[in-house]
C-alpha cells in the first residue's frame, strides 16, 4: 500500500477483526516481518506482536471480533408512560416516606419498577421535558 492510501479513523468492530484476520494471513505466511505487516495494514508493530502472541495460543478464533457489552436498556415510551402514572399517584403510593418528589426517588423508582438505572442528574433533564 502506498503512504497517501486513505485509512479511516474509526472502524466497526467487523473492520478491525477483517484486519486482525488479514494480519494473522500474512503472519502465517511468513514472507514479511511485523514491522512490515504493521506498516502494510496501518497499525502498530505492538498490534501486530500481540496478534501474533493470540494467533500461537488461540489460533484465528482468538483474532475475531468480541461483542461488546452496550449500556443498559433505557425506557421505552409505555414505560415512561407508566413511569408518568406512577409519579401521580404520588410518593407515599410509590413507599416513600413524604409527598416529596426527588430525583434521587424517581432515580430508585425507575430502578425498582423497570431495573433501568439513571442517574438522577440526567433524569432532570428528560423529566422536564
Amino acid at each position: 500500500m502506498d503512504d497517501d492510501f486513505w485509512r479511516p479513523t474509526h472502524l466497526t468492530s467487523e473492520q478491525m477483526e477483517e484486519r486482525r484476520l488479514a494480519g494473522a494471513t500474512l503472519l502465517r505466511q511468513g514472507r514479511l516481518s511485523q514491522a512490515e505487516i504493521a506498516r502494510q495494514l496501518g497499525v502498530s508493530r505492538a498490534s501486530v506482536c500481540r496478534w501474533a502472541a493470540t494467533l500461537a495460543q488461540e489460533g484465528p478464533h482468538g483474532l475475531q471480533a468480541r461483542p461488546i457489552p452496550g449500556q443498559l436498556p433505557r425506557l421505552d415510551e409505555k414505560a415512561w408512560t407508566r413511569l408518568g402514572r406512577l409519579l401521580d399517584r404520588g410518593a407515599i403510593a410509590a413507599g416513600f416516606a413524604t409527598e416529596r418528589w426527588t430525583l434521587e426517588r424517581i432515580a430508585a423508582l425507575i430502578e425498582r419498577e423497570f431495573g433501568v438505572h439513571y442517574h438522577p442528574r440526567y433524569l432532570e433533564r428528560v423529566i422536564g421535558r
